[in-house]
């Protein structure tokens, strides 16, 4: 019998088995992901905000942990004459929707759901300064135009791992990667004693992250 591991959080995991994998009768969860929002505002943040022309955002963690704080920081006036003038770059469809959830448009989506592709594609009709909504584990590139705001934090759930060693047997045939962190957690146990399993991913981020350590690794992409 086939057996499915999801590894995200347990709310995403429920609408992964009910959406992306109807097919799999048995299901196994092990969250390796959680996330938190603690960004502090200051009034120094606020003045480049005013100042910045273009928001970028990565995920839809960015876009919750940047208007959760600000609307905790500032009245929905303050707010509103700060952000009616500004636009708005995300990294997919998804990204745009959970925007569109607080009252604003994407104003630039790049063909490919990549941070490379959206530099990209974006450096090709527009230039300026911008700031980056991003989480604990991205990379900051060392560039005047660019500012990097942690406004989330990927963290290992605890205990996760150990977790994991218990739950990954010969039990599961299956298993959804949803990101390079997730990859990344879930190989620490996984090399240990790697046997046979059938990788659906999310992204072609994703797909490059687990290749790079598996090169051979059969993957099938899921939207």
């Amino acid at each position: 019998m086939s057996c499915l591991l999801l590894l995200r959080e347990e709310n995403d995991n429920l609408l992964d088995q009910n959406k992306r994998f109807p097919s799999f009768s048995k299901v196994v969860t092990c969250p390796l992901i959680s996330f938190s929002y603690d960004f502090s505002w200051n009034l120094k943040k606020i003045a480049l905000l005013k100042e910045t022309p273009w928001l970028f955002f990565t995920s839809q963690h960015g876009v919750i942990g940047f208007f959760s704080s600000l609307r905790t920081y500032l009245a929905k006036e303050e707010r509103e004459k700060i952000l009616k003038n500004k636009k708005y770059a995300v990294i997919g469809k998804k990204t745009a929707k959970c925007l569109e959830t607080y009252g604003y448009k994407a104003d630039f989506i790049p063909q490919k759901a990549t941070k490379e592709q959206l530099i990209k594609e974006w450096e090709h009709d527009f230039s300026g300064s911008k700031i980056w909504l991003v989480g604990d584990l991205v990379k900051e590139t060392a560039d005047p135009l660019n500012t990097y705001w942690t406004v989330y934090k990927n963290q290992l759930p605890k205990d996760s791992l150990e977790k994991l060693e218990k739950t990954l047997t010969s039990e599961i045939t299956h298993c959804f990667i949803s990101s390079p962190s997730i990859w990344g957690r879930f190989y620490t146990v996984y090399q240990k004693n790697i046997f046979p399993l059938k990788f659906y991913c999310l992204g072609e981020t994703t797909e490059k992250a687990m290749k790079k350590d598996l090169p051979g690794l059969s993957i099938t992409p899921i939207k």
